[in-house]
């Protein structure tokens, strides 16, 4: 299977880094992470290198594993306009 690599940001309030197992569901396709990296950058401070295998179509994971749900900016949007108020409590 071929192997992906994505660059996600997640909320800046997420402490959990993404790990092997989860899955990243995006408009055309989902995937399953294999590996992970943090990334630095200027403009998102919760930027990860993702190495990725496609899931078949209609693959459900298992009970329990976290799944994120992506899209790309929009041209001039900033990263606090693409995530809504924090779900972590702050």
């Amino acid at each position: 299977m071929k192997v992906r690599r994505f660059t996600m940001d997640l909320h800046p309030d997420d402490t959990r880094p993404p790990v092997a197992g989860e899955v990243v569901h995006t408009a055309r396709a989902s995937y399953r992470v294999t590996g992970s990296r943090e990334v630095d950058s200027r403009v998102w401070c919760n930027r990860w290198s993702l190495t990725l295998e496609r899931l078949a179509d209609g693959t459900r994971p298992a009970p329990g594993v976290r799944e994120f749900y992506t899209r790309s900016y929009r041209r001039g949007e900033t990263p606090a306009q693409f995530f809504p108020p924090s779900p972590f409590g702050s």
